[in-house]
């Protein structure tokens, strides 16, 4: 939903971009698995909340996760992909508002 909604508010030109003419890889990790709802602990440690971190060497790196309820979008973008940020912020504020109603 998360990424139907972005690539619904995205115009064909910034699509264009991201996917052939970007100078760095594009990864966007989504899931519509939904995160665990009840806590649970690793080695006997409660787990207070999930994140979701890229990794280096990514032109942009989204990750969408829920745990306990909760849900966070984690983002991560080279300066080097030269997005129009502003466009992207709305982008993923309209997708969120889609999934929340």
């Amino acid at each position: 939903i998360l990424s139907h909604g972005i690539v619904k508010s995205l115009p064909e030109s910034a699509l264009v971009f991201l996917v052939v003419d970007n100078p760095k890889n594009m990864t966007v990790a989504m899931s519509s698995v939904k995160g665990p709802q009840e806590e649970f602990s690793i080695a006997g440690y409660a787990v207070d909340e999930l994140n979701y971190g890229g990794i280096a060497n990514i032109g942009l790196n989204v990750g969408f996760i829920s745990y306990k309820g909760n849900a966070k979008i984690s983002v991560c973008a080279d300066k080097l992909i030269d997005m129009d940020c502003p466009l992207f912020v709305e982008c993923l504020e309209s997708a969120y508002d889609e999934i929340r109603d």
